[in-house]
């Protein structure tokens, strides 16, 4: 039995992408390539990997055991290319990092253009949605908040993020509605339980939105008021913040990778970045 590493990422793409077209567009190469390439795998194992559903190309048992090995396989081979580079070279190749559109946008801001200088030799990719495919691909970091880890992945906290009650300060705060970010996927996530606590059901709220940015305009723009990251609400001088007792709350933002792929340069360089940077990004700056 002779297999070739490349019809194994063929295996490996197919099985993220759920689709021969797909996992072509992910590898730049015809579909009828990938087709070919997975038949002779298939048959050089002497077995089937993939059965078809209504979701698309699924992993048969076999070809979910054969997946595991891949994917160890895999994060093994990307260690020693990267590690086998020249020493002067730096960390190199594609980091994947997901997380939500304002911390995107925060960190983008803040740390991410040093960083790109630092390490130049380093692609990032900024994900504001996870991919549908529930399977790891590349060097992936993604940060959420009580998000639990998933596919194997382990969690580890960054910090405390602050929160604090805003309002337009040129409106009396008692009579705005509330503004509230909401996630339909996980309601009773912050800052909706904190809501909760001050007497607010979801349901009662006119006005909610699926990412902090956009309940950060609302807000600016007198249509209500709610709970923002005091990264981004205290340097808007067009807010008002309330920020003591029932008007404030922490969240804890934990970064999320893969034990196979944790300890590669790329990712320890950006794991490390994040970590060291993480009160300059997501903390108050201190009165002058």
């Amino acid at each position: 039995m002779s297999v070739n590493w490349d019809d194994i990422r063929i295996l490996l793409a197919v099985a993220r992408s759920g689709s021969l077209s797909r996992a072509a567009a992910r590898l730049e190469i015809d579909q009828s390539t990938v087709s070919r390439r997975l038949s002779a795998l298939e048959s050089a194992l002497g077995a089937k990997l993939f059965k078809r559903s209504h979701v698309g190309l699924v992993l048969t048992e076999t070809g979910a055991a054969i997946l595991q090995h891949a994917t160890e396989v895999e994060g093994t081979v990307g260690q020693i290319i990267e590690q086998a580079a020249a020493p002067d070279a730096g960390p190199s190749g594609l980091v994947r990092l997901i997380t939500n559109a304002w911390i995107l946008r925060r960190l983008s801001q803040t740390m991410l253009p040093a960083f790109m200088q630092t390490y130049p030799e380093i692609a990032l990719r900024l994900l504001a949605k996870a991919p549908s495919a529930p399977i790891r691909s590349d060097a992936t970091i993604s940060l959420w908040f009580e998000a639990p880890p998933h596919n194997g992945d382990i969690a580890r906290p960054l910090g405390a993020v602050p929160f604090a009650l805003y309002h337009r300060k040129d409106h009396d705060p008692d009579q705005l509605n509330w503004v509230s970010f909401y996630d339909e996927d996980a309601p009773d996530r912050a800052p909706l339980r904190h809501l909760r606590k001050l007497g607010h059901a979801a349901e009662t709220l006119p006005l909610t939105a699926s990412d902090a940015d956009l309940v950060h305009v609302l807000i600016a723009q007198g249509a209500g008021k709610g709970f923002l990251p005091r990264c981004m609400g205290d340097p808007d001088p067009t807010l008002v913040a309330l920020a003591d007792g029932p008007h404030s709350f922490s969240r804890i933002l934990y970064l999320h990778t893969h034990p196979d792929l944790q300890e590669t340069p790329r990712v320890r360089a950006l794991s490390r970045a994040l970590h060291d940077q993480f009160a300059a990004v997501f903390l108050p700056r201190p009165a002058q």
